[in-house]
């Protein structure tokens, strides 16, 4: 069972459930939709640097020239 799923533009957290980060002293330093935002806003950056990092730049080469 996952608790967390993504959609096009947000994550989705179970019902009864809350994404949180919490620091070293067991405190919530912050929680629910922000969190998830972030997270979610992470994950697509991630995702877009590595799709992007296959890229090669294009050169004249590349390209046909019409007569």
């Amino acid at each position: 069972m996952s608790l967390i799923k993504s959609g096009t533009n947000s994550l989705t957290i179970t019902t009864g459930h809350t994404l949180a980060i919490i620091n070293e002293q067991g405190q919530i330093v912050e929680q629910g939709k922000a969190v998830e935002q972030q997270v979610f806003d992470a994950m697509t950056d991630q995702v877009i640097n590595v799709f992007c990092s296959r890229f090669k730049p294009l050169n004249p080469a590349d390209f046909k020239k019409v007569a």
